[in-house]
């Protein structure tokens, strides 16, 4: 069950880092102040689109296990389980901003150009900054709004650099002319 817990947790990190990266990169990745002058920018923004997907079924695999290890493996899980988990505890209070988070986000970038920079920016800002909800920065013993806002800064940093690095990496530019 570790195992299963884990690969999700990584799961979601890394797909919310990349998430993050790649709304970086539509920046970086242009060369001038239109952010959607060429084609990088609008690869990356693709990524995150194709990412999005992950972000949200890691999410319901969360929510899956957290309920799986409240209740027990040996109960069936039901809907009624997952409602009591999602209404009756912090961590659910947390899931649910996590998942509003993550569908703003996905609509975000499903419908917004490179050019819309910012508001990219901005979703995924929103979709890392929620992240210390449900972990341990939550349950912290005192100034939990810092501790949480810090955790958030923190995958918002670490989105922005390694997201944005396995971006610049994963797609394909063209070699400089010599000269």
């Amino acid at each position: 069950m570790d195992w299963l817990s884990s690969g999700v947790m990584f799961g979601w990190y890394a797909s919310i880092l990349v998430v993050i990266g790649a709304t970086g990169a539509v920046r970086v990745l242009a060369p001038s102040e239109d952010p959607g002058a060429n084609d990088w920018s609008a690869l990356a923004l693709r990524r995150a689109r194709l990412i999005m997907p992950l972000v949200l079924l890691a999410l319901l695999g969360r929510l899956w296990l957290q309920t799986w290890q409240a209740f027990g493996s040996d109960q069936p899980l039901t809907l009624a389980h997952a409602v009591i988990i999602i209404t009756e505890t912090p961590w659910g209070t947390g899931w649910a901003w996590q998942l509003t988070a993550s569908l703003a986000a996905w609509i975000t970038v499903a419908v917004a150009s490179p050019q819309r920079w910012g508001v990219l920016l901005l979703a995924a800002a929103a979709l890392g900054g929620t992240v210390g909800l449900t972990g341990h920065a939550a349950g912290a013993d005192a100034y939990v709004s810092m501790v949480i806002a810090a955790h958030g800064l923190h995958v918002l940093a670490a989105g922005l650099w390694l997201g944005t690095l396995a971006m610049i990496l994963a797609i394909p530019r063209p070699a400089a002319a010599p000269g």
